[in-house]
């Protein structure tokens, strides 16, 4: 061949392109190489058709190490084959879905790291797997958590609303769980979890939860063991909406908000610390300037009950209210009326010790254990219209009797009446186990203070219809337990005699109403009681 110019320059011309490729070639072979080596553990980035929503998929495994950061700018999903170790920084700005493991390396020196939720959108949180997080937090918008999430450290509820999807607001799913020495920051009307907020160990915690728009923290005492698990969340609600009606309450219960109320679940233990809860004038129902008519109130499954009010804080603008609990689950403030006091004082025939002047405690089966923690027995207490004693016009159930003979609500040194309640009335006392019986005669209830002592003389029972305990002491009959069409029917007779005779036979044991000296056993001093005051033809004696 001719070496001309133009033949020369093709040639050059042709080499180059042939260089060119084979560079090419080479580079996108080494690219593929290297893509191929990362496949266990790298990102794919996929379009989703519907909403052409960009999205990272990790399908492998992947790690944020301590001193590393990591921003995913669009929607992140880790597959059902998805391990995702964030011991950095991690930025998540679009939704968040595991199916897989996301959690963190604890076996590194350096303290693992921070998941940060901070997107300018609505966020979702969800997916079928194990979620846990070291220190977690949400400064972004707002958050739709569907699923449990765990936090190990330190949550930071830097800015948005996290409301957790449930079938219902009773429901407990899709958790916010902190772990055992795990505390929050930075909770307030602006950032809080709309939802159920659990919290495992021994160390008091208040659960950073609201709803509706408002924040209202519940303070849970400290727990004694370290694997108690306590959930909590608040509902801005009417109770009565959620099937706790408000007018189905015990004795001694006030008026109960129709504004909110809290669930408290002891999901894990037996321990039972108390619970302080918060008002504010701005979502709770009217709170009285004082203070003591507030209270604690529990729903039971059927009604609500007092839990009292060990103490509180603030006045009837915002403020706070301690309980010692008897129990958990739905529970909200209540307001007592402006009570009036009723101090009544009554012996029981039965357990009166004339060694100590006092009343024994009824026992438990086991001859030892008693019934009740210092009372002797429960009560009842009823005022009858002075006009027709056939009226009843209040009652007050489950009231404590002291060895003393005093008579009192739960939580109160006396019998709290409702102050609505300003006539004349008669009291009359009712047990399990003894005869009624009624004041001599109609007490004025005009005052907030009233007074009334059965012990002093038989006279101070309608009729006299008293047995003397002792010079000066007087008591309430025992023996009345059973009767022809009802359970009482107001005298001692026959009937009674063969009913504790019965349980006599029968080694019955404990707290039995045919037990009348209390001492945890149905045996022949009981029957002799009741022997004797059958043949005294006791009956009570009404207005």
């Amino acid at each position: 061949m001719k070496y001309t110019k133009d033949n020369i320059d093709r040639y050059y011309f042709k080499t180059d392109i042939h260089i060119k490729e084979t560079m090419l070639k080479r580079s996108v072979l080494t690219k593929i190489t290297k893509l191929y080596r990362l496949l266990p553990v790298i990102l794919i980035l996929l379009a989703t058709k519907a909403n052409a929503q960009m999205a990272e998929y990790n399908m492998g495994n992947f790690w944020v190490y301590a001193t590393q950061q990591k921003s995913v700018l669009m929607d992140f999903v880790n597959s059902s084959t998805g391990v995702f170790m964030n011991n950095g920084t991690t930025y998540y700005l679009g939704n968040f879905q595991n199916d897989g493991t996301v959690g963190y390396d604890n076996t590194l020196t350096i303290d693992p790291g921070l998941s940060s939720f901070a997107g300018t959108l609505a966020q979702t949180i969800s997916g079928s797997g194990a979620t846990s997080f070291y220190n977690l937090q949400f400064a972004g918008t707002a958050f739709s958590l569907q699923q449990s999430v765990s936090v190990v450290n330190q949550l930071d509820l830097s800015n948005g609303i996290v409301t957790a999807q449930q079938t219902s607001l009773q429901t407990v799913m899709n958790e916010v769980q902190m772990s055992a020495g795990s505390s929050w920051v930075n909770a307030s009307l602006a950032s809080f979890v709309d939802g159920f907020v659990q919290k495992t160990g021994n160390t008091a915690f208040t659960f950073p939860i609201g709803n509706g728009g408002y924040y209202r923290p519940l303070t849970l005492a400290a727990p004694t063991q370290a694997t108690d698990v306590f959930t909590a969340r608040y509902i801005y609600a009417d109770p009565t909406a959620g099937a706790y009606t408000r007018t189905a309450k015990a004795s001694g219960v006030g008026e109960v908000s129709d504004k909110e109320y809290w669930i408290l679940q002891r999901a894990t233990g037996s321990s039972s610390p108390e619970v302080t809860l918060s008002w504010n004038s701005s979502t709770s129902a009217t709170i009285p300037s004082d203070l003591s008519r507030l209270q604690v109130v529990r729903w039971d499954g059927s009604q609500w009950i007092n839990e009292g009010n060990a103490s509180t804080t603030g006045n009837a603008t915002a403020g706070t209210i301690t309980a010692d609990m008897t129990g958990y689950g739905v529970i909200t403030l209540a307001v007592k009326n402006a009570a009036k006091q009723l101090a009544v004082k009554a012996f029981l025939q039965g357990i009166w010790s004339s060694s100590t002047l006092k009343m024994n405690q009824c026992l438990t089966d086991d001859g030892v254990t008693p019934q009740f923690t210092t009372a002797v027995d429960a009560v009842s207490v009823e005022l009858h219209k002075a006009s027709d004693y056939s009226t009843i016009i209040y009652t007050a159930s489950g009231l404590m009797l002291e060895p003393d003979g005093t008579i009192h609500t739960s939580g109160s040194s006396a019998v709290d009446i409702p102050g609505t309640y300003t006539g004349n009335y008669y009291i009359t006392i009712k047990t399990r186990n003894h005869v009624e019986t009624t004041s001599a005669s109609a007490l004025s209830f005009a005052a907030d203070n009233i007074s009334y002592d059965f012990t002093t003389a038989d006279s101070q029972a309608y009729g006299s219809n008293q047995v003397k305990l002792k010079t000066g002491v007087y008591g309430v009959y025992a023996g009345d337990i059973t009767g022809k069409t009802s359970t009482q029917d107001q005298m001692v007779n026959g009937r009674d005699v063969s009913q504790v005779f019965s349980q006599a036979n029968l080694s019955t044991a404990g707290y039995a109403k045919e037990d009348m000296n209390g001492d945890g056993m149905v045996n022949g001093r009981d029957i002799n009681r009741v022997f004797s005051n059958a043949n005294l033809s006791i009956y009570a004696i009404l207005p």
